[in-house]
């Protein structure tokens, strides 16, 4: 039975659990940064690799569990739950609703926490070697007191939470999502009469001040101490991880990132916006005078939207390898990540571009001001890859003879099109429009959509030009987490 107190739950899951996020920028900062001297960096570096393997599976755990607990996310999840146990019913009652919100936050805490734990034991562990040398023996003391010590507590009281909701409802988890293993499941079941919203959990409970979990300085606000220029930190980004440990698989290519005050700022205009483009066809009577009538018109197609984007990311990503380039390679799993996130984003956002859907419309000084919002289009990517490749180890990044066999099949999938597409080119004689030009021009019809900007990462020297990401690593060296 767990000893810990759920009562610093009853405010907020995501922020009380944010600690988990502090204390691995607090933790990084404090082993890996560019202060150690070389003896302490060759002790720690012996360790870097498999402690940072461990915090960035409990990051992908808060994004994948935690991060969902809220806001749109947790709308959609409740609403496709809704359709499933209650798919007999016109219209779902509140107190469902509240049902269905609390087997979500029990499934997700208990999935989040069987992941978190087991990284944060194996992240103790390993990091005991430093207490042996004197060199490193105060940095391990200092991350032992300022974080470990404070998320072996944080998830007794996170146990505690999860026995009081197994009390009151008489229920436990009892296995694993067939369609997500990550994902564990309980036979938490529905009764009428019973009141099911999360404040009742705590109402017996004694009143605590419940006070912010993160008592840690941010990691921003100590570089800000320093009177040198620092770089934007990464807790202000949301951005896919590296999983390659290659030079030849190390790149900006892997990299899509959005700044998160961006997002913030994009999120009011879709939700304030009059019309949101969710088809061609809704292009249709867009005016002012409509537009001021339907203004925050955002808050009620924001599932639509959500679901659109979703639409076309499976259709891409399942098209690529059943339509543009089949028999690839041996495991296209693991090469649609070496084809990496900015393809795919590039391919969305040409779709939307080209066919006129998915912007939004909203009034300023009584003006129509239409957009396309890239950030959330961005974070729906990052959040798609993360869950996607979740469980993707390094090992298969790294395998050389799976990417080179997939790059060589496209290399030889572009010299066919570009022939067949040169070869029609000669064949016209009054148009002045040089071949490379007209190639451009006509790409859906000689290469395809999809595959032109596949071809822009892998192909050199192809006719639409060549992602300029594949040649840098600024964003890797930015976003350093190996």
């Amino acid at each position: 039975m767990a000893t810990g107190n759920p009562q610093r739950f009853s405010a907020d899951i995501p922020i009380t659990t944010q600690l988990h996020i502090s204390s691995i920028e607090n933790i990084r900062a404090v082993l890996f940064g560019s202060n150690l001297s070389t003896d302490a960096r060759e002790i720690i570096d012996s360790q870097k690799e498999d402690i940072q393997a461990q915090l960035i599976e409990i990051q992908a755990a808060y994004a994948k569990f935690i991060q969902r607990l809220v806001g749109q996310a947790m709308k959609d999840e409740v609403e496709k739950q809704a359709s499933e146990l209650f798919a007999d019913e016109d219209n779902i009652k509140p107190q469902e609703i509240e049902f269905i919100k609390l087997k979500i936050i029990y499934e997700y805490l208990s999935s989040f926490l069987r992941s978190v734990e087991t990284a944060w034991n194996n992240v103790i562990g390993m990091s005991k070697v430093f207490s042996t040398y004197p060199i490193t023996k105060p940095l391990y003391e200092k991350i032992q007191k300022e974080n470990l010590s404070l998320i072996n507590i944080l998830n007794e009281d996170t146990h505690a939470l999860l026995n009081l909701i197994e009390k009151n409802f008489d229920c436990h988890i009892v296995g694993a999502s067939k369609a997500d293993k990550r994902l564990l499941v309980s036979n938490l079941i529905y009764e009428d009469g019973r009141d099911f919203t999360y404040e009742s959990l705590f109402k017996n409970l004694p009143k605590v001040e419940v006070v912010s979990p993160v008592t840690l300085p941010k990691l921003s606000e100590r570089l800000l101490q320093s009177k040198a220029k620092t770089p934007l930190q990464e807790s202000e980004f949301y951005y896919t991880t590296i999983k390659g440990t290659k030079e030849w698989n190390k790149n900006d290519a892997y990299i899509l990132y959005i700044k998160k005050e961006d997002l913030k700022e994009e999120e009011k205009k879709f939700y304030s916006s009059s019309f949101v483009i969710l088809n061609p066809s809704d292009n249709n009577n867009i005016n002012l005078a409509a537009a001021l009538v339907r203004k925050n018109m955002g808050h009620s197609a924001a599932p639509k939207y959500n679901k659109m984007l979703q639409t076309l990311l499976d259709f891409a990503v399942t098209n690529l390898f059943s339509k543009d380039f089949t028999d690839l390679c041996d495991d296209t799993y693991t090469f649609l990540y070496h084809i990496g996130p900015i393809v795919i984003y590039n391919i969305i956002q040409e779709d939307l571009v080209r066919r006129d859907f998915g912007y939004c419309h909203y009034v300023d000084n009584n003006k129509i001001i239409k957009f396309l919002p890239e950030a959330i289009i961005k974070k729906h990517i990052i959040d798609f890859w993360a869950d996607k490749f979740f469980d993707l180890k390094a090992g298969q990044v790294d395998a050389y003879i799976n990417y080179s066999k997939g790059v060589s099949n496209i290399r030889e999938s572009y010299k066919n099109f570009f022939e067949n597409a040169a070869s029609t080119r000669k064949r016209i004689t009054n148009d002045p429009m040089t071949t490379d030009n007209y190639m451009r021009e006509n790409v859906g019809k000689f290469f395809g959509h999809r595959r032109a900007q596949v071809y822009r990462r892998f192909v050199p020297e192809n006719v639409f030009g060549l992602m300029p990401e594949i040649n840098s690593t600024e964003l890797v060296n930015k976003f350093k987490s190996r």
